[in-house]
């Protein structure tokens, strides 16, 4: 379990592969292809204003994931 952190953190595809690669312990092909998997049912699952709310949020970058 990873403990909340009092401030948010800034960071792009990249760190954000990274770490889901580090915490699932796979490698970064595998974790970057599982981020693109849940971005896509989040895509489908949720209202598209609503998704594109969250991603107008991030950065430009995961646009393209």
């Amino acid at each position: 379990m990873v403990p909340p952190e009092d401030v948010a953190q800034k960071f792009g595809v990249a760190e954000f592969v990274r770490r889901v690669s580090e915490r699932a312990g796979a490698d970064e092909a595998v974790a970057r292809r599982g981020v693109a998997a849940v971005f896509m049912t989040l895509g489908e699952a949720v209202p598209y204003t609503e998704f594109q709310d969250v991603m107008s949020q991030l950065p430009n970058e995961f646009q393209n994931i």
